[in-house]
């Protein structure tokens, strides 16, 4: 199938009737929210052939990452595409060559629309998003071309070795790490992420210090059992403070360690990461 919004778009629009015919395709034309292709492959597996699954295409041209703020409409397209599997099954076929047709031509006009610079700066930002699960990007030379990079496409993906599935793995301090923000998307940057470990030896202890400052140590360790306040901190929490305390490394160094990472990460990042533990105490 293949999304009826490509009519709209010029310069997609001349390859409709390739995609529609026999020789090409064979595609029917229908409503696709969040994708533009979806053509059907039959993956095997050692002798075998699964049943069949649909993979789903992205058409992008230079003129979605021209600037700014067409960068970031075309990434949310890509997010959300990307949501429809975590990335399985999708790819995102980029239009390196300029149009010919007139409406096209004016839809590029007034940007960046060299096809391989464009296509080079789309693969370098998705680099970066750590929100966005990896999704093959093919350089498509010629419009004309797209149906014979579809079937390359299909065929090695169809045919490739697929390795047993690997065991499942222990989860990481600092994989749990990446998570441990209120930020939108609920991942952390993983600049922010490296900083964080190299101050923090694992999430307990940075748990144990976000914690703590929700009450901004207005009392001691001792006050806050004998009061029975303790908001925000566990028991293990206060016993481990005491404890700290009596050896000189107390509320002093957690407080330190606090001032330092928010230095290292940002006043909006330092935010993130102590709400997102004071708002998961809260609820305990």
């Amino acid at each position: 199938m293949f999304c009826t919004t490509l009519r709209r778009r010029p310069s997609f629009a001349p390859v409709i009737p390739t995609l529609q015919t026999a020789n090409g395709l064979a595609l029917h034309e229908s409503k696709l929210t969040t994708h533009d292709l979806s053509l059907p492959f039959n993956p095997t597996v050692g002798a075998k052939t699964t049943k069949t699954r649909r993979h789903r295409f992205l058409l992008l041209s230079p003129s979605a990452v021209a600037d700014d703020d067409r960068i970031e409409e075309t990434l949310k397209r890509i997010h959300r595409f990307a949501s429809l599997t975590g990335g399985q099954d999708l790819a995102i076929v980029f239009l390196l060559s300029a149009p010919k047709d007139a409406r096209a031509v004016k839809e590029y006009s007034g940007a960046d629309t060299d096809g391989l610079c464009t296509y080079t700066k789309l693969q370098a930002t998705l680099a970066t998003r750590t929100d966005i699960p990896y999704l093959a990007l093919l350089p498509l030379s010629t419009l004309s071309s797209l149906p014979a990079l579809l079937e390359r496409y299909l065929t090695a993906l169809a045919t490739r070795p697929h390795p047993a599935p690997p065991a499942s793995q222990a989860v990481t301090n600092f994989s749990l790490l990446h998570l441990c923000t209120a930020a939108p998307g609920g991942r952390m940057p993983a600049q922010t992420a490296y900083l964080v470990s190299d101050i923090f030896p694992d999430c307990a202890a940075l748990a144990g210090a976000c914690t703590a400052g929700v009450t901004e140590r207005e009392s001691s360790p001792s006050q806050r059992v004998g009061e029975g306040r303790g908001v925000g901190v566990s028991a293990s929490q206060i016993e481990r403070d005491m404890e700290m305390d009596e050896d000189g490394e107390g509320s002093g160094k957690v407080e330190e360690r606090l001032v330092r990472l928010k230095a290292l990460v940002g006043e909006q990042e330092y935010r993130d990461l102590v709400q997102f533990w004071g708002d998961e105490w809260t609820v305990d």
